[in-house]
């Protein structure tokens, strides 16, 4: 059986400088730092998904752009506004409807959608040193890879959590 991973990546620090709608806010300069750091994580791992989401605020959108210039690659891209502050249960929905061709993804959305996310479709395999991180906090940049059996059919605790890491630029 070939299994699938799904990367579940917190957008980079937001900015809170200015009086602006929340979808609006822009990434800070740690931020950009950051996402310039994921960047280049998910290059030195080579890792190059077949689909990268992100949700259409623009921390979360500015979050992979800035990835990409700084090494990520993925086949093809999408904004999904189904991502914009979804909880656990409507991001393990999405991720259902996920096509079967897709081996890979990265998904960059918020939390505390994203870290209960991790945490309903974990089976509590994998190492128990990276779950009591998990379980401490998902700060912003978090990223969590997580091996799937497939995308149709998925239900909670059927993912082995692979690896956790919070790139920092």
């Amino acid at each position: 059986m070939v299994l699938r991973r799904v990367f579940l990546v917190r957008h980079s620090k937001s900015s809170w400088s200015c009086d602006i709608d929340d979808h609006e806010r822009p990434l800070s300069g740690r931020g950009r730092r950051d996402a310039a750091a994921l960047g280049r994580y998910l290059q030195r791992r080579r890792i190059e998904p077949d689909l990268v989401w992100h949700s259409p605020a623009v921390r979360a959108a500015r979050t992979w752009q800035i990835a990409a210039a700084h090494g990520a690659t993925a086949a093809r891209v999408e904004s999904r506004e189904a991502l914009y502050h979804a909880s656990a249960e409507a991001l393990l929905s999405e991720l259902g409807q996920v096509d079967a061709a897709v081996r890979t993804l990265l998904v960059v959305g918020h939390n505390d959608g994203l870290a209960d996310c991790v945490a309903l479709l974990g089976d509590r395999s994998g190492p128990a040193h990276l779950w009591t991180r998990i379980e401490a906090k998902y700060p912003t940049s978090a990223c969590a890879e997580l091996a799937l059996p497939a995308w149709s059919g998925l239900v909670p605790g059927q993912a082995e959590l692979i690896s956790y890491e919070i790139p920092r630029g």
